[in-house]
């Protein structure tokens, strides 16, 4: 079976590394992006299934790098971290799917 593909982009480098060995031991393929800019250019490269995201980043926001992704492209899902590990999860028609504190 095929693994589920994760686009990770996070600019802290640390917590980068501690999201995407948590992800691996839960058998998830995961690459790293460490900006706005890059995450958008991976995508377009690897076409992950899902993008985990933080919000607020050099050059282009999470939200801004899902909002130029989908003028072309659909994302099956997207989650955005925050601040303390809080992250949400939105589905493909951008409704609020969950949130975990």
């Amino acid at each position: 079976m095929k693994k589920i593909s994760v686009l990770l982009v996070e600019d802290e480098p640390t917590l980068a590394g501690i999201i995407k060995d948590a992800l691996e031991e839960e058998d998830f393929t995961v690459c790293i992006a460490y900006d706005g800019v890059s995450g958008l250019d991976m995508f377009v490269q690897q076409r992950p299934d899902i993008i985990v995201s933080d919000v607020m980043m050099p050059k282009l926001s999470g939200f801004e790098m899902v909002q130029k992704i989908r003028q072309t492209m659909t994302i099956p899902l997207y989650c955005f971290l925050q601040q303390k590990l809080r992250w949400m999860m939105w589905s493909r028609d951008s409704r609020l799917a969950a949130m975990i504190i």
